[in-house]
Formats: C-alpha cells, sequence, structure tokens
C-alpha cells in the first residue's frame, strides 16, 4: 500500500486519471489455466491485484469487470459470479478494491475510514483504480475495446456507480445491492459496516464540509451522467446489510436506459439471479 504515488492529482475532477500513465501491467505465465493471474499499477502506486479469465476463442470479445463487496476480494468475486458467465463469450476481469485482497490489506486500516476526507479519498482511489482497469482490457489484442462492461456487487456496487458516471468508455453496467444518496443510508436500518453507518455517518451528515465531500461519492448523485448507456439496478427487498430504499435511489437518479430488477431475496442474489445478470449484460455489450 505504501509507495510513491503514481499519479499527481488533476484539480477540478478527483476522478480523472493520467491517461498517459504507464500501467507496467504483468499477465501470468500460465495462459491455459481457467484464471489468469494480473496485476498492473494503481493510481496510489501500488500494484493492484486480479484474476482474469479469457474467451478460449479467435477473434475480439466483450470483457467485463467484477467488483467485490465489502471484505472481499477477487477471488470471492470469482466465486460469486464466475459461473454465471459460463455460457456467454465475455472476457472478465476480477479485481482487488484498496485495502482489501491479500497484497493490498493494511492492519488497521478499512475503505469505510474514521473521517469523511479520507473515506472519499479512498473512494475516488478505488473508482481511478477501476478506470485504469478498463485502460488494461482496451490494450488487450483479444478485447473489444467497445466493448466494456462492469459488474459490481454491494460496495463494488457504489464503487461502480461512481465509475459509471466518469468513465466514459464503459458500454453498460449492472449493480447488486448498491448504495446511493447517503442521508437515506443513514436513516434505513441497515447492516453496511454497521458501527460506520450508525455513528460516523449520520454525524457527518450534519457538518457542511463533511456533507459537501461525501456528496462526490454519492452515485445517486452523478449516476444520471450514464445515461442513456444500459444500466441495471437489482436490489433485494429483504436486504438487510443495504436496505432496497437506499439501493433505488440510485434506480431513480439514472434516467434513461436504467432498468430495475427488484427480487424476495437478501443482500446476495442466488444463482439463477446471477445468471440472469449475466445474460442481460453479456446481451447488452454484444449490440
Amino acid at each position: 500500500m505504501r509507495g510513491r504515488p503514481a499519479q499527481r492529482p488533476i484539480p477540478g475532477d478527483p476522478f480523472a486519471i493520467d491517461k498517459g500513465l504507464d500501467l507496467k501491467v504483468r499477465w501470468g505465465k500460465n495462459r491455459n489455466r481457467r484464471w489468469q493471474h494480473v496485476s498492473y499499477r494503481g493510481s496510489a502506486g501500488d500494484r493492484i491485484t486480479a484474476l482474469y479469465r479469457r474467451v478460449r476463442a479467435r477473434g475480439r470479445y466483450p470483457a467485463v469487470i467484477l467488483g467485490h463487496g465489502h471484505g472481499g476480494d477477487c477471488r470471492s468475486m470469482v466465486q460469486f459470479f464466475g459461473d454465471a458467465f459460463k455460457l456467454q463469450r465475455v472476457h472478465l476481469l476480477a479485481i482487488d478494491h484498496p485495502f482489501h485482497g491479500h497484497n493490498r490489506r493494511v492492519q488497521g486500516e478499512d475503505i469505510c475510514a474514521r473521517t469523511s476526507g479520507q473515506l472519499v479519498g479512498r473512494f475516488t482511489r478505488a473508482v481511478r483504480d477501476l478506470r485504469h482497469a478498463v485502460r488494461v482490457l482496451r490494450s488487450h489484442p483479444n478485447v473489444d475495446p467497445n466493448r466494456i462492461g462492469y459488474l459490481g456487487f454491494s460496495l463494488g456496487a457504489v464503487l461502480g456507480g461512481l465509475l459509471a458516471s466518469h468513465e466514459p468508455k464503459l458500454r453498460a453496467a449492472a449493480l447488486i445491492s448498491p448504495a446511493g444518496d447517503w442521508p437515506t443510508l443513514a436513516r434505513s436500518n441497515s447492516l453496511w459496516k454497521l458501527g460506520w453507518k450508525t455513528t460516523l455517518l449520520p454525524r457527518w451528515l450534519t457538518q457542511t464540509a463533511s456533507r459537501r465531500r461525501l456528496a462526490t461519492v454519492d452515485p445517486a448523485r452523478s449516476i444520471g451522467r450514464f445515461a442513456p448507456r444500459p444500466l441495471l439496478v437489482v436490489v433485494g427487498q429483504r436486504d438487510r446489510v443495504i436496505r432496497p430504499e437506499s439501493g433505488l435511489t440510485v434506480y431513480k437518479a439514472a434516467g434513461k436506459g436504467a432498468v430495475l430488477w427488484k427480487h424476495v431475496g437478501g443482500h446476495g442474489p442466488g444463482r439463477r439471479l446471477r445468471r440472469r445478470v449475466a445474460v442481460w449484460l453479456a446481451g447488452k455489450l454484444r449490440r
């Protein structure tokens, strides 16, 4: 996690990336394995770890970035959603968000930080890392650079909403169990990082400076920029981790091109629903 910053802050847009930055992508040597290890240089100077599964066919195919939930990593996202794309001819890239995964953990630290400034900085950093993941895929000879999508779950859906808002090269996105509109999240009886949500978030929202900072990483504030590109929002009506009313704010703000799927389950979608999401996203990328 430590190291010399790889990207200088760009004034005016905290999510802007240096498109000329050498990402120093390292692809695992064994391309015949089902999932290939990949790493690339992140916006904070560390190495982002990822797993890549390619389509075993000639030609260029769409690609989907997989974003995991809080406390997970790229491997958990592979286990959760890898098989959902089994019948879809799309490349997959599952990455580790900051402070997640074996190589990115920092003892005693979390992406849901102790101050609003730290949280905004860490969310912003995660989105820049995802934007660089788009660059990695677009430079791959077997990836169609104009057909890249994103699938995020929970925390990955929050970051995915911000990615969709600020990445013009993203073709379609699916957000499963997202959170949006921080005041709505603070009022809802949800369990996402309970101490952070019930103690710190309500306090930050009473402070003008903190409230303004938090607005920059609120997907519900910016997701309308993604329209009219295809966006799928999936919420569980019995979700106790992130209550559905918070996720619904993202859909309501998304505008043209957004689709809402409600299911009767909880935070994590079942196998059949995961496959439906994969079919929907792959279909949008094939068009």
